[in-house]
């Protein structure tokens, strides 16, 4: 199986992170919108590169989106008085990722001119979420172009399968029809 982003995910070229920018349907508090992502397999993204800032500029441009309706929830929250990025716990580097002037709250919010925001973390906004990339995650085609879920297999759900090990099954709007490849043993 090759390797690729979920449907409606983005990969930002060279790395092994998928993208998610959340411009349609529902604007989230920071609260939500990091739950939604990490519902997804990830968490709210994270700019830690000039490269990073400069692709999400170019991505939320794609979407049209101006001023601030721009402005997208990241992984930014004021935690002791200092900016951080939650998931992983290490500060801000202001001098790739600068706020703007403007702004308050305990959360950040990404720009369309590529720097941060500080906003109330109820505020409803889009978000971007990122996730690592993995092998047909959620639902990909299978070789006949059907669509194909992937579910990955638990050493309780599925004894004789290792943990971790992708499961196709045939994806139908009425739900899932399981395929005989699931109670296939490994040699």
């Amino acid at each position: 199986m090759v390797a690729r982003c979920p449907i409606e995910w983005q990969q930002q070229g060279g790395i092994d992170q998928c993208y998610l920018i959340h411009n349609r349907g529902h604007s989230r508090s920071f609260t939500d919108a990091r739950s939604y992502c990490r519902a997804h397999g990830g968490d709210l993204a994270i700019v830690g590169s000039a490269d990073m800032r400069d692709w999400l500029v170019g991505a939320v441009a794609e979407t049209g989106d101006v001023g601030q309706d721009a402005y997208m929830w990241v992984g930014a929250q004021l935690v002791d008085d200092t900016w951080k990025w939650i998931e992983i716990g290490i500060d801000v580097d202001t001098s790739v990722t600068a706020f703007e002037d403007t702004g308050e709250g305990n959360c950040a919010a990404f720009t369309l001119n590529g720097k941060l925001i500080k906003q109330d973390c109820s505020q409803q906004l889009k978000f971007i979420c990122h996730r690592n990339i993995s092998e047909c995650a959620w639902l990909c085609l299978g070789v006949d172009g059907r669509a194909m879920v992937s579910l990955h297999a638990s050493r309780r759900s599925i004894p004789d399968r290792p943990s971790g090990d992708p499961i196709q099954v045939p994806y139908s709007r009425n739900g899932l029809a399981l395929s005989p490849d699931i109670s296939r043993r490994r040699t």
